[in-house]
């Protein structure tokens, strides 16, 4: 990745004053979003916030006037004309996920040595609960050796106007807000620990917990559509992958139905009023069956396409058929990845899983219809956790 040059900081500059002054404020109106300027803070500098929707680059940039470009997915860089725009025109910096980017550290410090900003959402992909996820460890030593400033930023509301699982974009409100500032000096003086528990601090939103007390309604058309990305488990039977949705109804084979209001909060009698009380269940539940699966596949999805991901942002089909998942191994039709072989694993969009093994590689798994790739993602760590 060259050193930025004059010239595509100027290029950025422009590019993020047209975002700023004319893209968001249509955008943005949908989701009446309330921000007040950011104080006046010397550049360079690295904005973190949490990362709720796909479209948080807005918020961010409605609220801080000082260009700045924007760190990515590895997988917006596939399509050459979005190549084009937010590498060459915009100078974004690619990250890939599910694993440690060293590429991307060498990005950020290029563009922060001459002088640019850099927005970095740490989290490294959207909530589908609502809550801010954990903080890599290496966030903060990275945030010591560049050498810049620290801008903490936290969107509030925007899960229930644009929830990862849904679709489109429910009218209600949306906030976001400078929490805090910090100087190059007091981060040298701080040590990484220091500096991730004060991101965590900064950054946390838990959306059920504001939504508890301010009861904001979110309406839109096919409130539920979507949630069996984010839902795998019946809490009435206990099947895993046998819920569907509809309109802002969500259903299991067994019989079992739930209406998904306006507010985020279910309507009828389940043993939980709310989607992250839903998925912690459930992930409590897929923990106990991790423990007693043996060598036996905990689920199966059909028709399933297994690509690596090459040099210059390629897919090279590898395998289609059925995807399972046992404690021992991940198999796509006949080919088959030990889970000792797999180091990282995370979901693009809603149902994309993607991962990296041992020896250096990414494949991505992806599905012709909605299903949960949170709960291959969520066995592939408690797999983990017992073996370590």
């Amino acid at each position: 990745m060259p050193i930025p040059s004059g010239k595509a900081l100027r290029r950025n500059a422009i590019l993020y004053r047209v975002l700023r002054g004319l893209i968001a404020p249509f955008v943005l109106r949908r989701f009446r979003f309330e921000s007040e300027e950011a104080p006046d803070f010397p550049s360079p500098y690295v904005i973190i916030s949490n990362h709720v929707t796909e479209l948080d680059f807005f918020f961010v940039a409605r609220t801080l006037k000082k260009p700045m470009t924007f760190v990515v997915g590895e997988s917006l860089f596939r399509n050459r004309f979005v190549a084009w725009l937010i590498g060459d025109m915009f100078g974004c910096i690619s990250k890939q996920k599910g694993t440690a980017d060293v590429q991307t550290a060498m990005g950020m410090l290029r563009w922060l040595r001459q002088k640019g900003n850099v927005c970095l959402y740490a989290e490294g992909s959207t909530t589908f609960d609502g809550h801010t996820a954990c903080i890599p460890q290496a966030t903060g030593t990275l945030l010591r050796t560049v050498g810049a400033g620290l801008i903490t930023y936290r969107i509030e509301g925007a899960y229930f106007a644009m929830p990862r699982w849904g679709r489109g974009i429910r009218r209600g409100k949306t906030r976001g807000h400078v929490i805090n500032t910090y100087t190059p000096e007091q981060l040298k003086g701080m040590s990484a620990d220091s500096i991730n528990a004060a991101l965590l601090t900064d950054l946390c939103e838990d959306a059920y917990a504001r939504q508890e007390t301010e009861q904001i309604p979110y309406r839109g058309r096919r409130l539920a559509e979507g949630l069996e990305y984010a839902l795998y488990c019946c809490p009435k039977c206990l099947s895993v992958g046998a819920l569907n949705t509809r309109d802002d109804r969500v259903a299991c084979t067994c019989g079992m139905r739930a209406r998904y209001l306006p507010t985020g909060f279910f309507a009828d009698d389940l043993p939980f009023r709310s989607v992250d009380k839903w998925m912690a269940w459930q992930r409590e539940h897929l923990r106990e069956m991790v423990k007693t699966a043996g060598d036996n596949p905990l689920f199966r999805d059909d028709n399933q396409q297994l690509s690596l991901r090459g040099e210059g942002h390629s897919l090279q089909a590898v395998a289609k058929g059925l995807l399972t998942i046992s404690p021992n191994a991940l198999c796509v039709g006949d080919t088959r990845f030990p889970i000792a072989d797999i180091c990282g694993m995370e979901i693009y969009r809603k149902g994309t899983l993607l991962f990296s093994t041992a020896q250096g590689l990414h494949y991505q798994i992806d599905s012709p219809y909605a299903r949960s790739a949170l709960k291959y993602r969520d066995a592939w760590q408690f797999v983990k956790e017992g073996r370590d």
